[in-house]
């Protein structure tokens, strides 16, 4: 018995309708797991992020690094024996510090006869930026075969930044003379120091160092000047005695103030607040 050709292909078209009729709801199916899926996905990773807002606590913040500087260095100690039993004691120290200066450090020079310490010179000074300074104590009570060495103490840094630059003074115009003594002669110095810088200074220091033809110090002197305004020139005077028949071979002048003093300097730039830290030291120190 035979199948109507008509049957046949209705059969079959019902089929097909089936098979596209369910991919499609499978399809549908799918889509809407991925739909409810990625929706939980959001949900769960949105509470996540509130509950880890809400419990969060950020990390302290670290305090600053302290600022660190290098230790004046001593170069050289000289002693100066005068007429008599009196002697100056100098000693040359710099500061490899371009970024800090002092405000206040303190020192001694120490006398020793034997190996063994017979005398302690104390003192106090500033020193600038990158500045090499002299340290002078006068009219000590040192024999010619003494050895002295210097020490640098507590050191209280004031650091700048890079719009800080020295005071502009600068030595215009010198003229030396020799005032004749009866054992001994005296070496007599005047000259003048211009304040070329913006600002007004109240506590200017000449420090004046003679030296021989071999270039050795053989006399010193500091002055203090006081106050000198921006643009103002004012003589000063140093004097030292003179052994007789001594040459004075040059004569070296060097104006300071120290910036970082309270009241010594009307307004300057770039000085940070003074400050206490620490001090590095060289090694084996």
């Amino acid at each position: 018995m035979g199948i109507n050709k008509d049957v046949l292909v209705c059969i079959l078209e019902s089929h097909s309708f089936c098979v596209i009729l369910y991919s499609m709801l499978i399809k549908h199916r799918t889509y809407k797991q991925i739909v409810i899926g990625t929706i939980f996905c959001f949900f769960w990773i949105s509470v996540g992020g509130l509950i880890f807002w809400a419990t969060y606590t950020p990390p302290s913040a670290r305090p600053p690094a302290a600022k660190v500087a290098q230790a004046l260095q001593v170069v050289s100690i000289k002693t100066i024996h005068n007429p008599g039993s009196k002697a100056d004691l100098v000693g040359i120290i710099k500061n490899p510090n371009s970024d800090a200066g002092s405000v206040r450090f303190t020192y001694k020079f120490l006398v020793k006869r034997g190996g063994q310490v017979t005398q302690t010179i104390d003192g106090e000074s500033f020193i600038l930026p990158s500045a090499q300074k002299y340290l002078i104590s006068f009219g000590q009570n040192v024999s010619d075969d003494a050895e002295v060495s210097l020490e640098i103490g507590t050191t209280q840094w004031n650091f700048v930044d890079n719009t800080f630059t020295p005071p502009d003074l600068v030595l215009v115009n010198k003229i030396s003379n020799v005032i004749p003594g009866t054992s001994s002669d005296t070496y007599e110095l005047k000259g003048l120091v211009a304040n070329q810088s913006s600002v007004d200074y109240t506590k200017v220091i000449v420090t004046a160092i003679g030296y021989n033809d071999k270039g050795e110090i053989i006399g010193i002197s500091n002055t203090f000047m006081g106050s000198l305004v921006s643009l103002e020139r004012r003589e000063f005077t140093a004097q030292w005695p003179l052994l007789k028949g001594v040459q004075i071979a040059d004569v070296k002048v060097f104006p300071e103030v120290n910036v970082f003093s309270p009241g010594a300097v009307q307004q300057k730039e770039g000085i940070q607040d003074t400050r206490d830290v620490q001090t590095r030291t060289p090694s084996g120190n």
